[in-house]
């Protein structure tokens, strides 16, 4: 069974009833009750919200390129909303440790009490952003606070941060991109691979925690980010894990699902090109279907259109700052946004997430040594891409780009 869960700015929907032929199930996530995206909800509450559905050939050309209509006061607080996440998330705790280092070649700045008060600006931007926001966006949306977390743990607490607590967040985000994801249904815990990442992966969704048959999906994030001060209590309220072998195997084990941006920082250097192509960090990504075979778990390939044309990277010497951040494993190049806004919010652009058919589960061989070993891990990363190739071509012509190539780099 195969899903397809829209986010439109349209404020109702028509329920359909799914028929037994179809492959194919469309979902206004903007349309979904407030009520159903909580913790507390049940899976059979997000699939009773279908509105439209599709047989084996899929939906029709063009009809997922195209932004819905979306409140001015919504793009207004999204053009707000990015350039301080930039500043409180990313900007100010990679740079607090550095600034230390101006006193050694003789800079004035930082003084204490200036370190001191950029590092207080950083804590409240973030309590500002993910708490105090969405207050405010409850409140004028006329919407109650959530039930509190109470005696919730583990998982469940997590979920209810993400579906509960950050639900306005995500929502104006939905109405801002007419975000739609189409996926399958899991039966078992399973390694999503995201790509590509773009400056900011988007088309990850809260509503995966629901609409994985209620099997919760933990992103993991770059393990730097965790040893960066002020950030590691919000990636955990996230429910995110270091990304890497153990923490992948480790939440495997948990019986979750692993999401992992699988392009990770080189991903963000590639794009769509001139002609419409599309180009995806992979062919160096093999260590991933190794570690599938060590877990013995299926890989779902999900891809994301649009994530690339949301901003404008730039590397003006050469690929160096593709090299450093490749190397450092941190983000280290300029972009412009919306208008050309230098460090500016998101272009206003369709993301269409996309999960394909899982490549089935297997285990590394146990004879044959180190060469029989090698030759499955390969085999994998060619069921990979191939798998990836399929997902693209199914579904680029309903994106507006029948004629574009995925291109493995």
């Amino acid at each position: 069974e195969r899903f397809a869960c829209a986010a439109m700015a349209s404020p109702t929907a028509q329920l359909q009833k799914p028929r037994s032929d179809d492959e194919f199930y469309l979902f206004e996530l903007a349309a979904i009750p407030a009520s159903t995206w909580s913790v507390h909800s049940e899976v059979r509450d997000w699939t009773a919200c279908c509105t439209s559905t599709a047989g084996p050939e899929g939906f029709p050309a063009h009809s997922l390129s195209k932004l819905k209509p979306c409140p001015m006061w919504v793009q207004l607080e999204r053009c707000i909303f990015y350039p301080v996440y930039f500043l409180s998330a990313n900007v100010l705790p990679f740079s607090l440790p550095l600034l230390p280092l101006l006193r050694l070649v003789g800079c004035r700045f930082p003084t204490l009490r200036q370190l001191v008060g950029l590092a207080t600006l950083q804590v409240l931007l973030m309590r500002i952003q993910f708490h105090y926001w969405a207050v405010v966006l409850r409140w004028l949306a006329g919407r109650k606070a959530p039930p509190s977390s109470g005696s919730l743990a583990g998982r469940r607490k997590c979920m209810h941060f993400t579906l509960d607590q950050l639900f306005e967040l995500e929502r104006l985000n939905h109405h801002y991109f007419s975000t739609r994801l189409l996926k399958e249904e899991l039966m078992e815990p399973a390694l999503i691979c995201l790509a590509p990442h773009g400056l900011l992966p988007l088309g990850v969704s809260a509503a995966l925690n629901k609409l994985c048959g209620g099997r919760m999906t933990r992103f993991g994030a770059a393990p730097v980010l965790y040893k960066v001060w002020g950030i590691q209590k919000f990636l955990r309220s996230l429910g995110t894990y270091p990304a890497g072998k153990k923490g992948l195997l480790d939440c495997l084990a948990a019986g979750d699902n692993a999401g992992l941006v699988i392009d990770g920082i080189p991903g963000m250097f590639h794009g769509t090109r001139p002609n419409g192509d599309e180009e995806i960090y992979l062919l160096q990504r093999k260590a991933i279907c190794k570690i599938a075979l060590q877990a013995g778990c299926p890989i779902i390939p999900a891809y994301c259109f649009g994530a690339g044309d949301l901003w404008r990277i730039v590397d003006p010497f050469g690929g160096l700052l593709r090299r450093l951040s490749t190397w450092l494993n941190v983000s280290l190049t300029p972009f412009f946004g919306r208008g050309w806004v230098p460090f500016g919010p998101p272009a206003r652009r369709p993301l269409v997430m996309c999960f394909g058919e899982p490549v089935p589960g297997s285990r590394l061989p146990t004879t044959g040594g180190a060469a029989a070993i090698q030759g499955a891990v390969d085999a994998k990363h060619a069921e990979l891409l191939e798998a990836y190739k399929k997902l693209f071509d199914t579904h680029k012509a309903a994106y507006g780009r029948p004629d574009a190539k995925l291109i493995f780099v």
